[in-house]
């Protein structure tokens, strides 16, 4: 019985736990959802089908998804290549200057201040704290 209590953590694959756990987390709860909509139809007397379904919403705003995807894409690739308290510092500056609502010098000083200060307090903390290398 206190086999069932012991955890054996392989030091090369402990990485690996916790996107497992997510993605695990997320079949769950996208299998919910699913049986939630097939009860709501049955409720209602008609069939469940993807045909009324829709990804995206009617007038979504597509400056900003595509925006951010644009940013993510870009984060992702210069990474390694600027490190992450510089891909941090810019980044994090531009996706708060996309989804401000206005332009003005007070909403990119903001910005600009969100940037600095949490970029640099997760590099602080990551890098020094916990002693995990970041990129």
């Amino acid at each position: 019985m206190a086999e069932l209590f012991k955890i054996n953590v392989i030091y090369s694959t402990s990485h690996l736990v916790v996107p497992k756990i997510v993605t695990g987390i997320l079949i769950i709860l996208g299998l919910i959802i699913l049986v939630q909509e097939f009860m709501k139809k049955k409720k209602e007397g008609t069939t469940f089908s993807f045909k009324d379904k829709k990804f995206f919403e009617e007038n979504y705003d597509k400056i900003k998804f595509w925006g951010s995807l644009v940013l993510f894409v870009l984060y992702i690739a210069l990474l390694d290549i600027l490190g992450f308290l510089i891909s941090g510092l810019i980044f994090v500056f531009l996706f708060n200057v996309l989804f401000a609502g206005t332009k003005n010098i007070k909403s990119i000083m903001v910005s600009g201040i969100i940037s600095i200060v949490s970029s640099v307090s997760i590099w602080y903390v990551f890098g020094t704290l916990f002693n995990i290398t970041l990129p």
